[in-house]
């Protein structure tokens, strides 16, 4: 049986389908390696609505729709405006797996809830600079 160090090597090749994709990051994520993106709808959400996807991604090159395209988007975020932020000594322009944790709290419905499916705008500390909350604050003042 392999290590985990192969599972994540097998990962990062994109040579595996153990447990599926969103389980195997998960778990890898879990184990340490803090770069893996266990993507998910709430995720998916928060990261096209605040804008990250639309100042993060390759243009041309990248397409919303599609997971890979997501996690580049937040992981280039992450090294280009997290990079030498910390918490616990892990810095998180090397950690979105770190990053994504958070998302997926600020947006579940089994946590915070606030960018679930139906947004909680009003409620969130993050309106000034989410380009949803932006856009829709101003089309219904």
């Amino acid at each position: 049986m392999g290590s985990r160090k192969d599972l994540y090597n097998l990962a990062i090749q994109g040579r595996t389908k153990v447990l599926g994709e969103k389980e195997r990051d998960d778990y890898l994520r879990s184990c340490g390696y803090w770069d893996r993106i266990p993507m998910d709808r709430y995720e998916m959400r928060f990261i096209i609505r605040t804008g990250i996807y639309h100042v993060c991604s390759i243009k041309g090159r990248n397409d919303p729709l599609q997971k890979a395209s997501l996690q580049n988007a937040l992981t280039r975020f992450c090294s280009d405006y997290l990079k030498n932020y910390t918490i616990f000594g892990i810095d998180l322009g090397n950690a979105p797996g770190i990053v994504d944790t958070f998302i997926w709290s600020f947006c579940s419905r089994r946590r915070y809830g606030i960018c679930g499916s139906v947004p909680r705008c009003g409620e969130c500390p993050l309106k000034e600079t989410c380009l949803y909350a932006i856009v829709n604050t101003s089309i219904h003042e």
